[in-house]
């Protein structure tokens, strides 16, 4: 679990225990008395929203809305996991070893009674690929990628160990252009299933950087017994591209925030080197047949009622800013019994949350409100 929705599970948990009335249903909630509010729109485009409030929570945010998105009439689109064909998969993966073991796991953990398992197939280098097909999964680690994970910290890194992706400044490496690798990987990506994607942001991770930035991980182990050392010297052999890949629909971009239960939202992330793919996680859905559904979200002004009606009469752990508000899509189940889900927009407050006994704004939450319901989204 990411470290921020750590902290919004923690705001909410001390939000409610700070209402006299204790949690309820958002409607249920008596607006906040104390605020005094200004919205004040540079455009229609662009609005920005102002509002302060006793209790340390403030508003100090632009509305952004993906341009050309029609609110009155978004798109609702259903989709399902890929089912990856597992021979290109493993053909593509394992082109330079062999599988030494395959074997099935959590059986009958998948949704809507699909009991298809997951495989794990560990190849003789010591690579491993877990495919899970139901659920739309894909993972696949190498051992230079293990490596790697010493070195280059993105987003889903441990929280004690600092993002230094802005330490990788090259753009292109020398075995091909990022261009290249671009669509080198949509390729891969096609012939597993996976739907057009959006252009992905990409960090060339050169081997000087590399070199520079490992650290020894003796430090991180998880157990005493751990016997991984540093790579100690790279070369060009071990450079690869880092892509991360998005979707949009209707060119509302498609949250990676896990929201509703049992959904786990799309992500592709590919490392790619000069002799193919070096680490790949990927969750993936691709439409339905069902008939193309278009409805309007509810107002952002509307969404902010919401918010505050809950957040704004409410006992905050710290003071707690708004600082911007936008419109995404967000996976969610069509029911508890079915693997077919839909997109579906939520407004998405992005809050920086102060530390106690400290100046700076150091934690980032986010609250959800569902853009087609008006409600506050409950995780």
């Amino acid at each position: 679990m990411k470290k921020q929705k750590i902290i919004a599970v923690l705001l909410a948990a001390e939000v409610c225990a700070g209402l006299a009335c204790g949690c309820k249903a958002t409607d249920d909630i008596p607006a906040a008395a104390s605020a005094s509010s200004k919205m004040a729109a540079a455009d229609q485009a662009t609005p920005h929203i102002k509002q302060t409030f006793s209790n340390g929570l403030s508003i100090n945010a632009d509305v952004i809305v993906p341009k050309g998105v029609d609110t009155k009439a978004v798109k609702i689109q259903k989709v399902k996991a890929v089912s990856f064909p597992k021979k290109t998969v493993l053909q593509t993966l394992f082109k330079n070893t062999k599988i030494k073991t395959k074997q099935s796991q959590n059986q009958g953990a998948t949704r809507g009674g699909n009991q298809l398992p997951s495989e794990l197939y560990v190849a003789e280098d010591g690579s491993e690929c877990t495919i899970d097909s139901a659920m739309g999964f894909l993972s696949y680690g190498s051992p230079l990628s293990e490596a790697i994970s010493y070195a280059y910290f993105d987003s889903e890194a441990a929280a004690d160990i600092q993002n230094n992706r802005a330490c990788y400044k090259k753009k292109n490496l020398s075995f091909m252009t990022a261009q290249q690798a671009v669509k080198k990987a949509e390729d891969i990506l096609t012939q597993f299933g996976v739907p057009p994607l959006s252009q992905p942001k990409v960090v060339a991770l050169d081997h000087e950087t590399l070199q520079k930035q490992e650290v020894d991980p003796q430090k991180y182990k998880l157990k005493p017994t751990d016997k991984t050392q540093k790579k100690g010297t790279w070369t060009k052999a071990d450079e690869c591209y880092v892509l991360y890949f998005h979707q949009k629909i209707n060119d509302i971009p498609i949250g990676t925030d896990h929201i509703f239960p049992y959904a786990f939202p799309p992500k592709i992330v590919m490392y790619l080197g000069k002799n193919g793919v070096v680490k790949l996680d990927m969750t993936a859905y691709k439409p339905t047949n069902d008939a193309e559904e278009t409805k309007p979200v509810v107002p952002v002004e509307q969404a902010v009622k919401t918010f505050t009606t809950f957040y704004g009469s409410a006992q905050l752990p710290s003071a707690a800013q708004v600082t911007n508000i936008r419109l995404q899509y967000a996976l969610k189940p069509t029911s508890n019994t079915s693997d077919v889900y839909q997109y579906s927009p939520v407004w998405t407050f992005i809050m920086s949350v102060k530390e106690k006994n400290k100046d700076q704004s150091a934690n980032i939450s986010k609250i959800y409100v569902d853009a087609l319901t008006g409600k506050l989204i409950r995780q």
